[in-house]
């Protein structure tokens, strides 16, 4: 998932670590693009928990990948 703001990505981490989901922020991966060239990287069996928490905390993202 990437950002168009670090506050946004740290929204993120807070908010995926009240919820005891897995994953960190990481350096936005080459072949995608973000405005503040951080992303939030997760297990992709964590993606429905992720979605939840996204529209639970209103957290504004540029892109959201999910790779299987």
């Amino acid at each position: 998932m990437t950002f168009h703001t670090i506050a946004d990505a740290m929204h993120m981490e807070q908010a995926a670590k009240k919820a005891g989901i897995e994953g960190r922020l990481i350096p936005v991966p080459r072949d995608l693009s973000s405005g503040c060239g951080i992303s939030w990287a997760s297990p992709p069996e964590e993606e429905e928990r992720i979605l939840q928490v996204i529209e639970k905390e209103k957290i504004e993202f540029e892109d959201c990948v999910f790779l299987k």
